[in-house]
């Protein structure tokens, strides 16, 4: 009887412990800036004007963003105030007048030390524009993602790693001497593999992990280097954002399989890695305007149109998938959930 017993209780221990092993990971707290409630993803879109305002034209009816993206540059106003002849039009002011419940999600370009890009933001040669930034952004007086030398570990970027982290701390420490509160620090990486980690500028810089997600998610599970970076989010305790997404190789009127081949795999990843903020792209990226000395220009890889409602199959999936409470959309205690009171 008392070896039966015995047994009895070992197989319990094993079965327990087992159990335990089995658990799945205990949600991490945030205590960084703008992070949704617990079991909720913010919705960003973008990424120019023009198509923000055709998603708000097509979509707008049925569940408005919650935040909206737009680009600029450390070292000039182009995507500050004009159309940049990089892209499309830029202008997160403007953005901010038109559509002043959602949250801005605005990246800076800040690339290329060989051309002597950080060493004159460190310098203060770009002190000016980046104290326009500033006045720009707290006169908004909305929750601001930010991302400074968004994927700063794209190959095509050229950045030195120790000189970038200078740059980042300085535009940091010079946005935060400004006064400017209503600003969660996004540091974008590219993940296309690379010693990424080496950008790093520090937990008191960064509030978010971003990550690209475009070609990875045709592919049910994402390769290994893209993993790395989410684990890294996880590790140093900072939510993830993806910070741009896009099917980049097109949507069409005969794209019924897409959905299952991208969109599923996306949705999945979020759900799976607790994702807690994401920014679509429904834009045509043949339209890009792209410099021809660039390594990277999106025409050449391939990239088409990925405007959501050129397939109606795909429009009305969408809009029963963003349709979940999950997703933070545009509402009028939006700013109240992410811990930003006006």
């Amino acid at each position: 009887m008392k070896a039966h017993f015995l047994i009895s209780l070992c197989l319990l221990v094993v079965y327990f412990s087992c159990q335990t092993v089995n658990d799945p990971e205990e949600p991490i707290v945030y205590d960084n800036k703008f992070v949704p409630p617990e079991g909720k993803v913010l919705f960003v879109m973008g990424q120019d004007i023009k198509s923000i305002d055709e998603y708000y034209k097509e979509f707008g009816q049925h569940h408005r963003p919650a935040g909206l993206s737009s680009y600029c540059a450390v070292s000039r106003f182009k995507g500050i105030t004009f159309k940049d002849e990089s892209g499309g039009h830029q202008y997160f002011r403007e953005l901010n007048e038109r559509y002043p419940k959602t949250v801005q999600h605005i990246a800076i370009w800040m690339h290329n030390s060989a051309w002597g890009v950080h060493d004159s933001v460190v310098n203060g040669i770009y002190d000016e524009i980046i104290d326009s930034i500033a006045f720009i952004i707290k006169a908004m007086d909305v929750p601001v993602y930010l991302r400074i030398g968004y994927e700063f570990d794209n190959p095509g970027n050229n950045n030195d790693p120790e000189k970038f982290v200078a740059a980042y701390k300085y535009v940091v420490d010079r946005l935060r001497a400004k006064g400017t509160t209503n600003i969660a620090y996004v540091w974008h990486s590219f993940a296309a593999g690379g010693p990424f980690a080496k950008y790093y500028p520090g937990d008191d810089y960064v509030d978010w992990v971003g990550i690209s997600l475009f070609g990875h998610m045709y592919a049910p599970t994402l390769p290994n280097f893209a993993e790395v970076v989410i684990h890294f989010a996880k590790e140093h305790k900072k939510p993830v954002f993806i910070a741009e997404s896009s099917p980049v190789y097109g949507i069409t009127d005969t794209s019924n399989g897409l959905w299952d081949q991208w969109f599923k795999n996306y949705f999945t990843l979020m759900e799976d890695e607790a994702v807690k903020a994401f920014a679509f792209i429904s834009m045509d990226w043949a339209d890009t305007i792209t410099y021809p000395d660039l390594v990277f220009n999106v025409v050449s890889l391939g990239w088409r149109n990925a405007k959501l409602q050129y397939n109606d199959n795909i429009k009305a999936k969408w809009i029963e998938e963003i349709a979940k409470e999950k997703y933070l959309k545009e509402t009028d205690d939006l700013f109240e959930l992410l811990g930003y009171m006006k």
